[in-house]
C-alpha cells in the first residue's frame, strides 16, 4: 500500500505503478462538469496545484440552525462517484492549470489521457 499526502508532487505519481493500491489524506476536492466549468471560466476557488479531484455527486442538506453570521448551515449527507466523461470538454485544461489526481467512474476520452500524461498525473 502507498499512502500519499495532498498536495500532490511528481515524485508521489513517480512512485506509481499501475494495479497500486494508494489511500489519500489530505484536502480532496469535489467537482463536477458544472463546477470544471467554472474554474476555467472564473478560476479555482482554491489552489489546485496538487489536487485531488473527486468527480462527485454529493448530497447537501440544509440544516434548521444558523451560524454566527446568521447564515444558513449546510451538512454533507451523503457522496458518491459520477460519469467522469462529462467532465472531458473541461479535464485537460484543469489538469494544466495543476491537479494531480482523478477519482471517478471513467469514459475520459483521448484529450484527457494525453493530458495526464503531459502533466505526470493518473
Amino acid at each position: 500500500m502507498i499512502e500519499l499526502t495532498t498536495p500532490i508532487t511528481d515524485e508521489d505519481i513517480n512512485k506509481l505503478k499501475t494495479g497500486d493500491v494508494i489511500t489519500i489524506s489530505g484536502q480532496i476536492l469535489t467537482a463536477r462538469d458544472q463546477a470544471h466549468k467554472r474554474i476555467l471560466e472564473e478560476g479555482a476557488p482554491c489552489n489546485i496545484e496538487g489536487a485531488v479531484l473527486f468527480h462527485a455527486g454529493p448530497i447537501i442538506q440544509e440544516v434548521e440552525d444558523e451560524n454566527e453570521d446568521g447564515e444558513s448551515k449546510y451538512v454533507m449527507v451523503a457522496v458518491g462517484p459520477t460519469t467522469s466523461m462529462r467532465m472531458n470538454p473541461y479535464e485537460s485544461d484543469v489538469l494544466d492549470m495543476g491537479a494531480k489526481i482523478i477519482i471517478g467512474k471513467g469514459g475520459m476520452d483521448d484529450s484527457v489521457r494525453e493530458s495526464l500524461i503531459r502533466n505526470n498525473a493518473v
